[in-house]
């Protein structure tokens, strides 16, 4: 069964019906106030605005006036409540909404209000620019009447409210937009086959050979947050004894990690680099299916994202797995990712569907001598001729030296002096036409 692990790293775009804005300001509600959603309409149309009253009291009428700043060639023909029992009304020459409940002229048999939610529908039409949004408020006192126990209306306040404005963003009229980027390794290495989702249209495009991806055909909102996953089944693993060394000696000491690293060997999500994370890894390599934390996953973050680590806490704090992409009216592009895979120290793990855990077999690959001291040499065969890249790092991640050069069929040799080296463990990264092995070899003093 093939086993698809989605990892946060779809793209979530504004709804086009009344997605309500309230968090955007925070007023008192110790005082009456009057609360106003905010919506995004790309066209010509009608949509649905919320508005919420708080700390009104027990009420048996009231009526609140809202004010609607249209831009010019703009204009509302109708606003209609969906809530039973107010009244609304509009009146173009002034932009005013009013909405009232109940009867201030007489009490008889009204209910008693509290606060409610009054839903307006508000229909536009004529001009809509992108990035023009009409702003809705509170624009005069309001009004509030409370019956006596003769049945007559005993009090009566008029108050200006506070609380939220709010918008209808308008759009551009344009049918559809493109959001694109790439992903890359934290190596910039094109990760290819990545699943890039979007919660407006069904389905994912792949990334290309180049990681680049580009979501067509979108339907225009306001906002749009881009998430993206891949399947595990679609490329190697990238994963190997020396991640696991590595996250050992770290623990230990000897060795330091940069930040990306150490988001790599982050293998269980829990923020600390722990003896967790070994074991975890330790089960994955060995084939297990239980405690292996996320071993072998990706996660994928904005590009540039300052990652934050703190070394001498063994701590790293994982970065937000998604862009928020305004696309009111026009493509974007250059919303980027950056994957990494969860247990991969050494930052080589990349998503070709060729497989390379036999490569040092096929090629007959020998180091020798290693351990060494002032030089070594990395020995294959070739089968055909091929594009070779070599290089080789400290267990610090700086890179010693590195190789790009063609070779023909047959036996080849690469021979490398280590006049510089520091001594101890290091790491050679060999790939043929793309395809990667990474092994160790001893620096001796």
């Amino acid at each position: 069964m093939r086993k698809v692990y989605q990892f946060f790293a779809v793209l979530l775009l504004g709804s086009l019906s009344a997605a309500s804005s309230f968090a955007q300001c925070n007023p008192s509600f110790s005082t009456p106030t009057v609360e106003i959603g905010s919506a995004c309409l790309q066209s010509p149309g009608t949509v649905t605005v919320p508005v919420t009253t708080f700390n009104w009291g027990a009420t048996h009428a009231w009526e609140i006036t809202l004010c609607a700043l249209l831009p010019p060639g703009a204009s509302i023909t109708a606003v209609n409540s969906q809530l039973g029992g107010q009244t609304i009304n509009y009146d173009p020459s002034t932009g005013e909404i009013s909405i009232s409940y109940g009867d201030p002229g007489g009490c008889g048999n009204l209910p008693l209000f509290f606060s409610s939610l009054a839903d307006i529908e508000i229909t536009f039409s004529g001009k809509t620019s992108p990035g023009t949004c009409v702003l809705i408020d509170a624009c005069k006192p309001s009004v509030i009447y409370k019956c006596g126990g003769s049945g007559e209306i005993q009090f009566v306040s008029s108050f200006q409210v506070a609380g939220c404005a709010g918008e209808i963003c308008l759009g551009s009229g344009v049918s559809s937009v493109s959001v694109s980027g790439t992903v890359r390794n934290a190596q910039n290495v094109p990760i290819e086959d990545a699943e890039v989702y979007n919660s407006l249209t069904s389905g994912f495009v792949l990334t290309d050979a180049n990681g680049d991806y580009t979501l067509s055909n979108l339907p225009v909102a306001c906002e749009a947050t881009v998430d993206i996953w891949l399947n595990k089944d679609d490329s190697p693993d990238g994963l190997n004894t020396l991640d696991r060394d590595l996250i050992v000696q770290y623990i230990l000491g000897p060795v330091t990690l940069n930040c990306e690293q150490m988001l790599g060997a982050d293998v269980n999500g829990s923020g600390m680099i722990t003896s967790f994370d070994v074991i975890g890894l330790t089960n994955y390599l060995n084939g297990s299916s239980t405690n292996n934390g996320f071993a072998g996953d990706w996660r994928f973050y904005p590009q540039f994202y300052p990652i934050v680590c703190d070394p001498v806490n063994n701590s790293v704090t994982s970065p937000p797995n998604k862009q928020t992409v305004s696309i009111n009216g026009s493509s974007v592009s250059g919303v980027n990712f950056t994957g990494i895979k969860y247990g991969d120290v050494t930052l080589n793990a990349f998503s070709k569907a060729e497989q390379f855990s036999s490569l040092d077999q096929e090629l007959d690959l020998k180091v020798l001598p290693n351990p060494f001291s002032t030089h070594t040499s990395i020995q294959f065969e070739l089968s055909e001729t091929s594009q070779i890249e070599l290089q080789v790092f400290d267990l610090t991640g700086r890179q010693l030296t590195a190789r790009q050069v063609t070779l023909d069929r047959g036996a080849q040799e690469i021979n490398l002096e280590a006049n510089d080296w520091p001594a101890g463990m290091l790491i050679y990264d060999l790939q043929v036409n793309g395809i990667r092995h990474t092994g160790r070899m001893m620096h001796l003093d």
